[in-house]
């Protein structure tokens, strides 16, 4: 039901110099009246402002309050307004509700006070009968009366409209929840509107909820306190006050929810532009929702839920799309996924939350370093199929290792192996330590898999060739000296610690062997094979290449 009058403009001047239009713009306060007129006094109120607005004549009457305090606007249009809703029994309740009627014993002298001027002193008698016990069917107009004199006095009070909006309130309430009430609705309308008061009650409710909304800043601390003052009255009409403040909220999270979702839909990869936005517009609805409900009522932890599940995925798309092209914004996706924590109600999600927030967590920490390592994926491939290739034999042997270097009477194959992937992977080694560091593991357990293959290859040809009988004293020495200049760049490499250790065992005795070789050389001396077989009991190390 739209009850809605024209736009008006009060006199006043401030922060809140609109806040009392609607209650100023009631029409019983345009035509002059009180709530609880019969059609008789309608009638001839309606001839009489006619006659006044045919001749031109100013409009004054005996009920008429003060200028400064009900800011009368009596227009044409505002007068043709009220005449139209007062003639509809369900209007003239809803606006009676907010205007003063005189129907009890108090109301006579207050109202006096009021049109005198005097606004404390009628609100001091209403509120007296108000707190001085129990309402009855004669004092229960002086509880609309007191809240429609806090309402009217909010428009002009910038320093405490907020409380006056929130006193007026709780003596409405109080009139609300008695057993008098439909008798004092007949009383100002009729009874057929009497009979059933849930309309009237929630027509009531959303015009105080937009007049309040358009007077003054409606923060969680006001809500809170509404909400409070909602929970005394009985059930059937707590529930109506309650779906009246908090359906439009619900009603804006699900669509600012699904508006998200179609935009994240439409572009994944820029999913946390949608997120960000929902996080920002859909907080002060919820934070209306649940100063109105409470934190453990279902309707706010559904409408929280449904955004944190929004956002959630949001944070998602963004993550898994940008994070392989580094383009992770990490202070927004943070910051949206703060937002899910803060929202998320149920226990399915919150354990879904803390899943995503920790995988999302620990990738944020080792950030740089798995950027490092996307770009270093290229050089670990090349190393890794080097090391691969050193593995074949000569006649299944590709890429550097296709070459072969030929060595007269002896089979030098595993020699050619070491030097080709010393060769290969040396510049390569010296760009992964570059982009890693020579500190990193990674690099290190690399480094160390070259270091340790090429180390093996080296004992392995010397262990097969050792023991054969084309292995004479023409070919051992440059045999020797060939090994001795492989280890020689092998231990330029970076290693782990045990590998440096078994390499310098290793050097240390194939160093002592050239020796002897050349010693024997020299002296026509044949002994020196004894010493050729000790170095297969050589320790050495495997170290693992990891991807």
């Amino acid at each position: 039901m739209d009850s809605s009058p024209p736009s008006i403009h009060s006199s006043r001047s401030g922060p809140t110099s609109g806040a009392s239009n609607w209650v100023a713009a009631n029409p019983f306060n345009t035509l002059g009246l009180l709530a609880g007129i019969s059609e008789k006094e309608l009638a001839q109120r309606k001839a009489k402002i006619n006659a006044y607005l045919n001749v031109g004549k100013a409009l004054h009457f005996p009920e008429d309050l003060p200028a400064d305090i009900a800011g009368t606007v009596r227009t044409p249009e505002m007068v043709s307004f009220g005449f139209s809703a007062l003639d509809n029994y369900s209007k003239r309740a809803l606006h009676g509700l907010f205007w003063f009627c005189d129907g009890g014993h108090v109301d006579g002298p207050a109202l006096a006070h009021l049109r005198a001027g005097d606004v404390e002193k009628a609100k001091n008698i209403w509120g007296r009968v108000i707190t001085a016990g129990p309402l009855t069917g004669q004092t229960l107009s002086s509880a609309t009366n007191h809240g429609a004199l806090c309402f009217l006095e909010a428009g002009v009070r910038n320093d405490s409209a907020a409380a006056l909006y929130l006193e007026g309130l709780g003596s409405y309430l109080k009139a609300f929840a008695h057993e008098g009430f439909p008798a004092h609705v007949a009383r100002i309308a009729d009874e057929t509107v009497a009979k059933d008061l849930s309309d009237l009650l929630g027509n009531w409710v959303v015009q105080f909820r937009k007049g309040v909304a358009g007077s003054i800043k409606v923060d969680e601390v006001f809500l809170v306190k509404v909400g409070a003052a909602i929970k005394s009255l009985p059930e059937g009409q707590r529930e109506v006050f309650t779906r009246a403040f908090t359906e439009e909220h619900a009603a804006e999270v699900e669509k600012l929810v699904s508006t998200c979702a179609a935009k994240r839909k439409a572009a994944l990869a820029k999913a946390l532009e949608p997120g960000t936005m929902l996080l920002g517009q859909a907080v002060p609805h919820l934070r209306s929702l649940k100063a109105l409900l409470g934190a453990d009522n279902m309707e706010y932890q559904h409408a929280s839920d449904l955004v944190a599940e929004e956002l959630l995925q949001c944070a998602i798309e963004h993550y898994n799309l940008n994070d392989e092209k580094g383009q992770v914004d990490w202070p927004r996706l943070r910051a949206l996924l703060a937002g899910v924590v803060a929202h998320a109600q149920g226990h399915r999600l919150k354990a879904r939350v803390n899943e995503n927030k920790k995988t999302l967590d620990e990738n944020y920490e080792n950030r740089e370093e798995r950027q490092q390592m996307k770009k270093a994926q290229p050089l670990l491939a090349q190393l890794q199929n080097a090391l691969q290739s050193a593995d074949r034999p000569k006649e299944s042997s590709v890429g550097p290792f296709h070459q072969k270097i030929a060595f007269q009477f002896l089979d030098d194959w595993d020699l050619v192996k070491a030097e080709v992937l010393l060769a290969f992977c040396a510049p390569l080694l010296k760009e992964l330590s570059v982009g890693l560091g020579v500190s990193n593991q990674l690099y290190l357990n690399v480094s160390s898999a070259i270091a340790n293959k090429a180390l093996q290859l080296v004992i392995s040809s010397f262990n097969d060739n050792s023991g054969k009988a084309s292995f004479n004293r023409s070919q051992i020495p440059a045999f020797i000296d060939r090994s001795v200049k492989i280890l020689d760049r092998v231990k330029a490499l970076d290693m782990v610690a045990d590998l440096r250790k078994q390499l310098d065992a290793n050097y240390k005795t194939m160093k002592g062997i050239s020796s002897k070789v050349r010693s024997a050389s020299r002296s026509n001396n044949s002994g020196c094979m004894v010493t050729f077989v000790a170095i297969g009991v050589i320790v050495t190390l495997v170290c693992q290449f990891i991807n």
